[in-house]
């Protein structure tokens, strides 16, 4: 804007000291300012000040709306687009029908447009918005609607408490009381699974580096005490649900990808897997992974470009952990390392409200 303020200046003054003085000045910024001229203007100006000058004139208006000055720009955002859904290559894992690397044809339409190009930019906008809003909406009531009818198949006997709630639920003292009547050496396992690149290994140990397929164990201490719960992170392959490590396991994490929509879906299919072997019950926290995403707008620009898809966020996570049975619901980020500083408290308390839950005998003094 500065720019056009000097040149704007310029003109006026090259044009007073060769014009007549009773020349009226609109009429010399009609004669030196022609439409060819504000049209090489404005090719130095950035899109966006585009909106303020349409706000300076019905003359600028219209200039700032024509094909030659949207041009550059409309092609550098079909660029920009492109590399964003390329960028989930590296958060998300390709399903068999879904190739990160292939452009969806409503999008290279879009590539081949040759006029129009304000117009088209702001048209394609609104079908993202439009078909990623409907898409979240028919996925939250299928949370509210289809996995209604499956919980009393196999949560009839577990409660769901949010993090606030079961941080609340105990006192310490009780809390050890009851943690050693499951287990006098206080050492519980917890089995950590979920799709690949849910964020598992990243749950375990948020600074360690892990390939896609590591073994590996951690520990996490409750506070003031020796309860330890130790961490398997089971690699993400839908047979090993059934495995001894999650049948003999005190708890378990199931972890998805808030990015991933195949895998927050496939949350389904791991909970049916698990039931067919939990004997007795074994207390399920649902963990939502890599949720830092959430504010990288490439990442979530390209996911609707791409799939029509947000990330899942803290209210539908928690509204899926209740239809599909879980104890409670958590949410972590190991790059920003966050959700993991009262974990062996929340797993403790996750043990032992299951626990009082399942055989009916909650203790209103340990409120």
């Amino acid at each position: 804007m500065l720019l056009v303020r000097k040149i704007f200046r310029t003109l006026f003054h090259s044009s007073s000291s060769f014009s007549s003085s009773s020349k009226p000045l609109h009429s010399l910024f009609q004669q030196y300012l022609c439409d060819d001229v504000l049209r090489i203007i404005l090719s130095f100006l950035s899109i966006h000040d585009f909106t303020t000058l349409q706000l300076v004139s019905f003359r600028l208006s219209q200039l700032a709306c024509e094909d030659c000055c949207w041009k550059d720009y409309y092609f550098q955002r079909m660029e920009i687009f492109k590399y964003e859904m390329k960028l989930l290559r590296l958060y998300c894992v390709p399903h068999e029908d879904r190739n990160h690397d292939v452009i969806p044809n409503y999008f290279s339409d879009q590539c081949q447009m040759s006029s129009n190009f304000r117009y088209h930019l702001i048209e394609l906008m609104k079908h993202v918005e439009s078909c990623t809003h409907r898409q979240m909406k028919e996925f939250e009531s299928t949370i509210m609607v289809s996995y209604k009818d499956m919980i009393p198949k196999f949560c009839n006997l577990c409660q769901f408490y949010s993090s606030h709630e079961l941080k609340q639920q105990f006192e310490f003292s009780n809390l050890m009381n009851s943690l050693k009547t499951m287990d006098e050496k206080l050492l519980f396992r917890v089995a950590v699974i979920g799709d690949k690149r849910a964020g598992k290994s990243s749950f375990v140990d948020p600074h360690g580096k892990f390939g896609v397929f590591t073994l590996t164990t951690g520990q996490v201490k409750i506070q003031y005490q020796d309860a330890t719960f130790q961490m398997l992170d089971i690699p993400g392959l839908k047979f090993l649900a059934r495995t001894a490590v999650c049948t003999n396991a005190h708890l378990i994490c199931l972890c998805f990808n808030v990015l991933d929509e195949n895998n927050v879906k496939d949350l389904y299919q791991w909970i049916s897997d698990l039931q067919e072997k939990r004997k007795p019950q074994i207390p399920i926290i649902l963990v939502a992974c890599k949720t830092d995403l959430r504010s990288r707008k490439d990442i979530c620009r390209g996911l609707r470009m791409k799939h029509f898809w947000e990330p899942l966020s803290s209210k539908m996570g928690e509204s899926l952990a209740r239809a599909l049975g879980c104890v409670t619901y958590i949410e972590t980020s190991a790059f920003c390392n966050q959700g993991f500083e009262d974990l062996g408290e929340i797993f403790a308390k996750a043990l032992v409200a299951h626990n009082y839950d399942r055989i009916g005998t909650m203790n209103k003094k340990l409120m």
